[in-house]
């Protein structure tokens, strides 16, 4: 093993270590931040859900009108 992989896997495990003890150390301030973060990103995913189930089934939209966009849509490729 060369001189440069095993400082390499020295400070990799140094590095560990270190992240290792500071996730320790501080566990209940990260869980606190973790948990308000969390209802956050409940609510954003729950209001995304409703507008993407509202755009998907939402609305009065019928057959015909994707009928006439799509034929609106091949003649303007056309011109």
């Amino acid at each position: 093993m060369t001189m440069d992989k095993k400082w390499t896997i020295g400070l990799g495990l140094l590095g560990i270590l270190i992240v290792f003890l500071l996730l320790w150390n501080f566990a209940p301030a990260i869980q606190r931040w973790l948990a308000s973060v969390f209802v956050d990103i409940i609510l954003l995913l729950a209001a995304f859900a409703a507008g993407w189930l509202f755009g998907r089934f939402g609305g009065k939209r019928r057959r015909s009108d994707d009928e006439r966009n799509a034929r609106n849509i091949t003649q303007a490729q056309k011109k």
